[in-house]
């Protein structure tokens, strides 16, 4: 029944049975396969017999956005990859009997990795902003000012967070430029994912919005853990080393300490800090809530401030 439906779909849609002429076929393929798939499971499942609901499950979506785009003409979009549901979605991709032309997604989604080095630099300033005054000597004509202390540490901070913000929308307006180039014939088609069998269209905008704001919020936290150790020790060098030497090694020894059976190791923050894999999992730790990740991840922005507070405004100069 399945074949010959899809048979008949393309007898009278007058599909094109090739690989690369029309991408309706493709959609065809991939509904076929993936309802034979979801069929097999549920006889499994119906038998009694060992079945993968998430393989059932990732079927089902795959055959609904298939035939969601075939229903709809809506044509394949690589904006797809990244979507929230990118594991029901990625065979549109991946899979060898598929031709995607146009790369404006895929190349503006790559430009996500370059958020490391925007990191990388925020922590560096983060890091001299106030050790490099206490170096240079300069501190000393700041403080003479009439302006409260705490009120020079929250500039100096906020000015940081300014210019790692900015550096992050560089990124982003350069990203899309650059991606122009591979064309923009894909800009306006909208991003199709499946949950639930149910099939959802959403702005690739958003969803690159959404994968920048994961990326933020690590470098948010991080470059507020190199502005707490320079006011604490006065040490651009230190307060840059630590801070890049836990960004490498946090997650590592957190996972290590989970696997040990650790179960306290998911209050630290290396273990809440890929907020992406919490809210949209597997998360690596158990029961873990995208609540608790962010308020551990509050708490813990909170202490290093204080504690920046505590040196810059109480300790003698």
């Amino acid at each position: 029944a399945i074949y010959r439906e899809a048979t008949e779909f393309c007898i009278a849609e007058n599909v094109i049975p090739s690989h690369t002429a029309d991408w309706r076929y493709t959609q065809v393929v991939i509904l076929v396969d993936s309802r034979e798939a979801a069929l097999y499971q549920e006889r499994l499942r119906d038998a009694g017999g060992a079945f993968s609901e998430e393989l059932l499950e990732k079927s089902r979506n795959l055959a609904a956005v298939a035939k969601y785009r075939l229903e709809n003409n809506v044509v394949l979009n690589p904006a797809d990859s990244f979507s929230k549901y990118s594991n029901a979605t990625n065979l549109l991709i991946d899979s060898t009997y598929v031709e995607v032309t146009g790369r404006f997604w895929d190349c503006a989604a790559s430009s996500v990795s370059l958020l490391a080095l925007v990191g990388l630099f925020s922590i560096v300033i983060a890091g001299t902003t106030i050790s490099s005054e206490f170096a240079a000597g300069t501190i000393k004509f700041l403080l003479i000012s009439p302006t409260k202390r705490w009120k020079i540490l929250f500039s100096k901070y906020a000015t940081v967070l300014l210019m790692a913000l900015g550096m992050t929308a560089v990124v982003g307006v350069l990203s899309l430029a650059m991606a122009s180039v591979f064309g923009i014939s894909e800009v306006f088609l909208p991003a199709v994912y499946a949950a639930h069998g149910e099939v959802y269209t959403l702005s690739p905008f958003l969803i690159l919005l959404r994968e920048y704001g994961y990326e933020l919020i690590e470098i948010v936290v991080m470059l507020t853990m190199a502005f707490s150790i320079s006011a604490l020790t006065r040490r651009s060098a230190m307060a840059i080393g630590l801070t890049v030497l836990a960004t490498t090694l946090g997650s590592g020894v957190s996972m290590i300490l989970q696997a040990m059976g650790i179960d306290a190791v998911r209050y630290l923050l290396f273990a809440n800090l890929e907020l992406k894999t919490i809210v949209e999992g597997p998360s690596v730790y158990s029961h873990q809530s995208v609540l608790v990740a962010v308020t551990v991840l509050i708490l813990h922005m909170v202490v290093f401030l204080l504690a920046a507070h505590d040196a810059f405004v109480r300790r003698d100069i």
